[in-house]
């Protein structure tokens, strides 16, 4: 079973067809990147296979679930790294992986182990009682990747190239 699977995948915004009955496939284990030029669909099928866009028409599965009937429990088994820094800059580096884990459920002890064992595999450990404005961009977008992987994700999305 591929990890995700799109076929004739199409969205539209209006008069608009920002995808246009694209197929693919992704493999479990694969690394997967669309390219294109701006406004060629890349990031609106981001958006769909993370379910925070809903598809127009045919069919798109992500780990076996559809995304038009299953959007919940999709978004519990993936991680997304967005384009955008979401990070909160009230909290430290640490703060906001955990409270983002709590988003799913995990149990405080969890949360800690994970988010120190994350900081370290993206060496931020020594940054981890500091402010998010007191860290460099390029720390910023590590902390995202970390930020995304805080529920043990089945799939790894990540909306920038920089993050490949």
């Amino acid at each position: 079973m591929p990890a995700v699977r799109g076929e004739k995948l199409t969205k539209v915004f209006d008069e608009l067809r920002a995808v246009d009955a694209v197929d693919f496939q992704i493999e479990e284990g694969e690394c997967f990147g669309f390219l294109g030029p701006n406004g060629a669909g890349k990031s609106t099928i981001m958006r769909m296979i993370r379910c925070a866009s809903p598809i127009t028409s045919e069919k798109l599965e992500v780990l076996g679930m559809e995304v038009n009937s299953s959007s919940r429990d999709i978004k519990a088994v993936i991680g997304v790294a967005p384009q955008e820094n979401n990070l909160d800059p009230d909290f430290t580096v640490r703060r906001n992986l955990t409270v983002y884990g709590r988003y799913f459920g995990l149990p405080r002890e969890v949360l800690e182990e994970r988010a120190d064992r994350l900081l370290e595999f993206m060496q931020l450990s020594e940054k981890k009682d500091e402010k998010i404005q007191e860290i460099p961009g390029g720390m910023k977008r590590r902390l995202i990747i970390a930020w995304a992987m805080m529920n043990d994700p089945r799939l790894l999305i990540s909306d920038d190239p920089s993050l490949s």
